[in-house]
């Protein structure tokens, strides 16, 4: 007995949605931390509130309405992960999901470090533009405080972190 055969759809491909936990609601605050080495202003234009987080780290209260308008006129913030948004569910809320999947805290960045030449080569290149500047800066530092001295490993940093050492 032959079997039938089945057509593909175009539906086939198609993933469930990411489930949020709760209800987003755009007067939700939620955390925010600094994810660069220095400091970090953000401001809502259409509030015209402010927040200056200092240090890597610092956190700060805001509203998803102030992240969109954040956002909106300063997209950089959030899509580099100059900025987290601790809060899982407005990450899914506002489809930050990829981006998020492929950020690297500053935390992770001293276990970098230790990767092999090989994996280096592979994970570097696909560093947001913010965080290889920051990158940058701390393999500099450590070069030049002698924590760093594998000459195949410097040379992999410049390459993909764009930096010379003077």
């Amino acid at each position: 007995m032959a079997r039938a055969k089945t057509k593909k759809t175009f539906t086939d491909d198609i993933t469930e949605p990411v489930k949020m936990k709760r209800e987003v609601k755009l007067t939700d605050e939620v955390l925010v931390m600094n994810n660069t080495s220095g400091q970090l202003v953000m401001i809502s234009t259409s509030t015209r509130r402010q927040w200056i987080l200092k240090d890597y780290g610092k956190k700060a209260r805001m509203t998803v309405s102030d992240i969109i308008d954040i956002t909106s006129d300063q997209a950089i913030i959030f899509e580099d992960g100059w900025a987290l948004i601790l809060d899982d569910d407005v990450v899914t809320y506002l489809n930050y999901n990829d981006i998020y999947d492929n950020l690297i805290t500053q935390e992770k960045m001293n276990n970098l470090l230790k990767l092999t030449i090989k994996e280096l080569n592979v994970l570097l290149p696909k560093l947001p533009k913010s965080l290889k500047l920051d990158f940058a800066r701390i393999v500099t530092k450590k070069i030049k405080d002698g924590e760093i001295d594998s000459r195949s490993k410097i040379e992999v940093f410049k390459k993909h972190l764009n930096f010379e050492i003077n």
